[in-house]
């Protein structure tokens, strides 16, 4: 099916860039101002939080997605029960997120950038993802890695904790992130988590 949600869609280019592949895709944002900008531009249909979360929806979706959303989210519970039951049979929900549990994560210690505490307010290892998730009756059917996301992480996490020649430590500690995680993608720096209805 086509039908897709991108929760915490921003100014609506996922969205956007599904649409133009051939889906019905529809975005939810906190920001007003992301909302307006998706609709003028996109012709995008896009939610509120609230405007969605108080409403009971049925199956709708063929595919839900949170890029880099969850960790944000202060009431994660209440978006997951939700995306259960707006979510189709055979739907899936695609969950991006960083890993604590990385090798740049580990290397990094408290100045990985991927911590981004406040904003950040959840993190998650792969094994405490899969808790969460089939608390709410998901079942993980497929977990990639987010290559780019290993030196985008390690060049920051260099920088912040004051590393001499900051560029080469960076990128050079994200080529051993990737190459640890190609053997073992619950190693990456960023993973993407595919998911589905536990039993379906």
């Amino acid at each position: 099916g086509k039908t897709l949600l991108d929760v915490g869609c921003g100014t609506g280019y996922f969205p956007r860039f599904m649409q133009q592949g051939g889906f019905d895709a529809e975005g939810m944002e906190m920001d007003a101002d992301a909302r307006a900008f998706a609709g003028k531009n996109f012709g995008l249909k896009i939610h509120s939080p609230q405007e969605l979360l108080e409403q009971k929806i049925y199956s709708k979706y063929d595919v839900i997605t949170l890029w880099h959303v969850l960790e944000h989210l202060q009431d994660a519970d209440s978006y997951l029960s939700w995306i259960y039951t707006a979510l189709k049979k055979k739907g899936y929900l695609f969950i991006a997120l960083p890993n604590c549990n990385s090798y740049d994560a580990e290397k990094f210690d408290k100045y990985w950038a991927a911590y981004d505490v406040p904003r950040h307010l959840w993190h998650f290892t792969p094994k405490t993802l899969k808790a969460l998730l089939k608390r709410h009756n998901f079942e993980l059917a497929e977990i990639k890695r987010l290559p780019f996301d290993a030196y985008y992480n390690s060049l920051m996490s260099a920088k912040y904790a004051g590393k001499s020649m900051a560029l080469i430590n960076g990128f050079f500690i994200g080529f051993i992130s990737n190459l640890v995680s190609f053997f073992n993608p619950e190693k990456s720096s960023s993973v993407i988590y595919i998911l589905t209805k536990a039993g379906e």
